[in-house]
């Protein structure tokens, strides 16, 4: 088991083609909350344990035993237990917790694909039992597996440990390291980072494992939205997050509802994963970035940005908790500029003056929008609607923070500080809720 070591140096990868960072599907079977990033490896799951319902305990046979033991002990009291290959391989460790409950077959588990052969009760660096696949993405897959070194469950990240991919997961690992750092994460709401590790040509990232995603959680309530004290409390605990980062000069790039997800299932805390995408304010990585729905004016123009995109993120992912869907469910990126002309007004005549990609929405003689339709054959008409009508919230409050955090020029959106000064989040709301926070 071979260790990265991570360095202190920028690394600049170049940006990935943009056909890559589509949106999500919106029901899918299942994903992973970053695969609609095609660049980036560290790949989000929605971590829905499943164990914390059923079986709390893990389940052993009689070819267990407790570890640590070395090879040769394996070797002597379970020699079926290997394949051919694996008796090379087990010399490399020093120390064995975990192999597998049953006799393999004889033929080498991989790994030779692109996503890690998961079988279920086999091990992972003679430590981790597989329990499960939480989910799959563009560069890997997570599984739930259970640690028979520290006897609990988390969460491993698999990535096919590519060299066109090494320099970025080097640098998500140190960006990892660097949010941990000083870091209580039951304060700060980022999720723990706990090991990472090569093995069989896999890069693993080892993460404490969580409950429901924020989008799992709605698509299991028929997407009708969260109660107004879930809503606060998601809220409040993602601003505490970004709050955290953007104060270490972190730009997380990604907030949607996939990458926002309750500790455990009695949904009591919300925590921020998945930093495939995330960048060093003033080092910014790709020049495009975000989900679609979720995709900050500036960067559809082609401006830099900053801290800013992850304030107009968390308003697009409140008005979506209300309502169940996304307040901008554009096909693309001309759809999505209609959509918040239509709902926003006209930007700035300034930002259609100097953005590097206006030309492609605007007329540069009028500065009007220019025509388009969707697949449907609609156009979003400039002005016609509005955040309230949009997503018919009746709590003057939660529109006035929404309508705030959603401001074409990012400089006068909040920040993270005063999202969480904000009445709205302030204020305590009653526990049976009966004041709706829409009227659907």
């Amino acid at each position: 088991m071979h260790r990265i070591k991570p360095t202190n140096k920028s690394i600049i990868v170049k940006a990935p083609n943009k056909v890559g960072l589509s949106h999500r599907p919106r029901y899918p079977n299942v994903s992973i909350g970053t695969a609609s990033h095609a660049h980036s490896p560290l790949l989000s799951a929605r971590y829905y344990d499943k164990s914390r319902q059923a079986h709390p305990q893990a389940t052993f046979t009689s070819v267990d035993f407790e570890g640590p033991v070395k090879p040769a002990y394996i070797f002597l009291n379970y020699p079926g237990l290997l394949t051919k290959d694996e008796e090379k391989e087990i010399m490399k460790f020093r120390e064995i917790y975990y192999i597998r409950k049953s006799k393999p077959s004889q033929k080498f588990n991989q790994q030779s694909g692109e996503f890690y052969h998961y079988v279920k009760d086999d091990h992972i660096a003679y430590r981790y039992q597989q329990e499960h696949v939480i989910g799959k993405g563009s560069f890997g897959s997570v599984l739930q597996c259970f640690d028979h070194k520290d006897r609990k469950r988390v969460a491993i990240k698999l990535l096919n440990y590519k060299p066109k991919l090494h320099s970025q997961i080097i640098f998500e690992l140190d960006l990892l390291k660097s949010l941990q750092a000083g870091n209580n994460e039951s304060e700060n709401n980022i999720i723990k980072f706990i090991d990472s590790f090569e093995f069989r040509n896999f890069f693993c990232i080892v993460m404490e494992l969580a409950s429901f995603d924020l989008y799992t959680v709605l698509k299991r309530q028929h997407f009708r939205g969260l109660s107004g004290k879930k809503l606060q409390l998601v809220a409040r605990d993602t601003a505490v997050a970004l709050k955290y980062m953007h104060n270490k000069g972190i730009i997380h790039c990604d907030i949607k509802p996939e990458n926002i997800l309750f500790s455990s299932i009695v949904m009591d805390k919300a925590k921020v994963i998945d930093f495939g995408c995330s960048c060093y304010v003033g080092k910014l990585m790709f020049s495009y970035i975000q989900s679609r729905y979720y995709r900050a004016p500036e960067v559809v123009f082609g401006f830099e940005y900053g801290t800013e995109i992850d304030i107009w993120s968390l308003g697009c992912v409140l008005c979506e908790l209300v309502t169940g869907q996304p307040i901008f469910p554009a096909e693309d990126e001309y759809e999505l500029m209609q959509m918040l002309v239509a709902v926003l007004g006209m930007p700035p005549k300034r930002m259609i003056e100097k953005a590097p990609r206006s030309h492609h929405y605007f007329d540069k003689t009028t500065f009007q929008p220019k025509p388009h339709k969707n697949s449907r054959g609609k156009v979003h008409e400039p002005c016609s609607s509005s955040i309230t009508k949009e997503t018919r919230i009746v709590d003057r409050e939660l529109v006035d923070l929404v309508e705030k955090c959603l401001r074409w020029e990012p400089k006068d959106r909040l920040n993270a500080e005063q999202f969480l000064n904000h009445p709205w989040i302030k204020k305590q709301f009653n526990d049976d809720m009966s004041i709706p926070m829409s009227a659907r």
